[in-house]
């Protein structure tokens, strides 16, 4: 589901935490040219509504929101916003939630404690991705594995703290 944007247009993107200090961290660290913030959610029921009235191109979505999880929410959102890249920005290194978020539709993963580095780097190589290319070629970030193979020990040598698998 890699976003596809006409030259000049500004990538719409929609921010889901429940802790409005991490949302405003989130939203400078993502001020960035070509970039629009385009909303905040502060639990899944409000990302899913907002997915669906903004349509944006990426979705930042924590796993931990109250009323439904970031899990759960995703799944609904994919019926709205197909066309919207995920990525999942949480606490959460349990294998089997990662897994879960995948199947859910997620086009990357990363631990809070990493965003800095590497919530750029999920979402460049998002937005980068070949539309046409094999999933295997077009959205593999450096040191992440396939989705399919699901090989979480091997996940981000370079950074074990994150976890980011293309789809």
């Amino acid at each position: 589901m890699a976003t596809t944007l006409n030259e000049g247009q500004a990538v719409k993107i929609l921010i889901a935490d429940d802790f409005a200090p991490w949302r405003r961290t989130l939203r400078e660290l993502l001020c960035r040219p070509g970039w629009r913030m385009v909303g905040e959610a502060r639990d899944g029921p409000g990302a899913v509504l907002k997915a669906s009235q903004l349509q944006p191109d990426i979705i930042i979505l924590d796993i931990g929101l109250p009323g439904i999880n970031g899990i759960e929410a995703a799944k609904l959102i994919r019926k709205n916003c197909p066309d919207a890249d995920i990525i999942f920005l949480t606490q959460q290194t349990d294998s089997e939630v990662i897994k879960a978020a995948f199947e859910a539709g997620g086009a990357a993963y990363v631990v809070k404690a990493r965003a800095v580095t590497d919530l750029l780097l999920a979402i460049n190589t998002t937005l980068q991705a070949a539309p046409e290319a094999a999933p295997s070629e077009a959205r593999k970030p450096p040191g992440s594995v396939s989705r399919s193979n699901w090989g979480f020990d091997k996940v981000n040598r370079a950074s074990p703290q994150s976890r980011q698998i293309e789809t």
